[in-house]
């Protein structure tokens, strides 16, 4: 993951690869819930960026957030984790 971001710090920001500074906090599979239910078999990501003001545009930033929400999701664990369903009462569930 850490290197994932650090290529797309620069590829879609223009940044460079030597002051780009990753920290990655894993989450543990028993403090992981999706709508209040726990997925033993996942974790999550949480992405924060912090940016220099004026040193990049708004598509430069969006390029940065499709790309990173593209990556997370390629990751094995995300792509088979249960879905909330949502309920006619406009409540989730899971399934």
């Amino acid at each position: 993951m850490a290197t994932s971001v650090t290529d797309l710090d620069v590829s879609a920001l223009g940044k460079s690869t030597v002051r780009s500074t990753v920290l990655v906090n894993p989450v543990p599979a028993d403090h992981y819930y999706v709508a209040g239910h726990p997925v033993r078999e996942a974790t999550g990501a949480h992405v924060e960026v912090s940016i220099t003001a004026g040193t990049n545009n708004a598509d430069e930033k969006a390029r940065f957030i499709a790309g990173a929400y593209n990556g997370i999701t390629q990751f094995d664990h995300y792509r088979h984790a249960p879905r909330p369903v949502a309920t006619p009462d406009g409540r989730n569930r899971m399934p």
